[in-house]
C-alpha cells in the first residue's frame, strides 16, 4: 500500500506519517545495544529520511513472510477453519434445534396457560412436556425456558423441593424473568417453612432488576419472610426501603406508618 504513492504525491503526507511510526517502532525493537555513533545516526535517518527506514521495515517483515510462509499460512488456515466451524455450528445445528424447541415448548405453554399444570410439566404421548424439553433441548434458550415453567408448575403443584431444583437448572435470558425465578425459589422455601432462605431468595429477587413492579413485590416478602424469622429490625428496613424507593407502588400503600 505504502508503495503506491510517490514521496512528492500531495497524498503522500499521511504515507510519511504511517512509514514514521511504523519505523519508529521498527528502530525501537531492533537497537537495543548501547551504541551510541549508530544509534545517533538510526536518530538522524529516521528524522531526515523516515520513508526509506520504513521501506526497510517493510523488507524485513517480507522478508519473514518469505522464510515462514508455511507457518504462516498454516495459521491462517487454522483461524479460517474455526470461523467456518463456528458459522456451521450456528447455521447448520444451533439454529434447527432452536426451530425444533421452539415447536416442542409451544403445546407446554399453551396447557400451562390453561393451568393444566401437569399436563404441561410432563406432557403426553402427543406432546412433550416442559421436563423433556429442558432434557432434549438444553442447549437452547426454549430449553432453558422450560426449566423456568418447569419451576412455576411444580409451584402450582404444591412441589416446592422439585421446584427450587427447577429453577436452579434455569440460566436466566434476561432480568426480569431471573428475578421471578429468585422470588419462585423463596416462594418456595417459605412453603417448605425454611424462612432465612426464602428471605434470602426474595432480597435477591428484589435487586436483580430494579423496577417499579418487581422490586416492590419481593421487598415486601422479604419484609414478611423477616418477620418469619422474628427479626423485625430487617423487616422494618424493608418496609421502609419500599415507602422511600417506591412510594407508588401497591406496597407502599398497604404499609402502615
Amino acid at each position: 500500500f505504502l508503495a503506491k504513492f510517490p514521496l512528492e504525491s500531495k497524498q503522500c503526507t499521511t504515507c510519511i506519517n504511517a512509514r514514521f511510526w511504523l519505523s519508529l517502532a521498527a528502530y525501537t525493537i531492533d537497537n537495543t545495544r548501547p551504541m551510541a555513533k549508530k544509534s545517533s545516526k538510526q536518530e538522524l535517518d529516521l528524522i531526515t529520511n523516515p520513508e526509506a527506514v520504513a521501506d526497510a521495515a517493510i523488507g524485513k517483515a517480507e522478508k519473514f513472510i518469505q522464510a515462514n510462509g508455511k507457518l504462516v499460512t498454516t495459521v491462517v488456515g487454522i483461524i479460517a477453519g474455526f470461523i467456518l466451524l463456528v458459522f456451521g455450528y450456528v447455521k447448520f445445528i444451533q439454529e434447527p434445534a432452536e426451530l425444533e424447541a421452539q415447536d416442542a415448548i409451544a403445546p407446554a405453554q399453551m396447557a400451562f396457560e390453561r393451568d393444566s399444570l401437569r399436563l404441561a410439566l410432563h406432557g403426553n404421548m402427543s406432546q412433550m412436556g416442559f421436563l423433556e424439553v429442558a432434557d432434549a433441548y438444553s442447549s437452547t434458550g426454549s430449553g432453558e425456558l422450560a426449566n423456568y415453567y418447569a419451576g412455576l408448575s411444580f409451584l402450582g403443584l404444591g412441589q416446592p423441593s422439585d421446584a427450587i431444583e427447577a429453577f436452579d437448572n434455569y440460566s436466566a435470558s434476561n432480568e426480569v424473568l431471573g428475578a421471578i425465578a429468585l422470588g419462585g425459589i423463596g416462594d418456595a422455601f417459605a412453603e417448605l417453612n425454611q424462612a432465612e432462605e426464602a428471605h434470602e431468595y426474595y432480597h435477591k429477587a428484589a435487586r436483580a432488576d430494579d423496577n417499579e413492579f418487581l422490586s416492590p413485590f419481593f421487598l415486601f416478602k422479604a419484609g414478611i419472610a423477616a418477620e418469619m424469622m422474628g427479626d423485625y429490625r430487617e423487616a422494618k428496613n424493608h418496609y421502609q426501603s419500599i415507602q422511600s424507593d417506591y412510594p407508588l407502588s401497591t406496597q407502599a400503600a398497604n404499609i402502615d406508618g
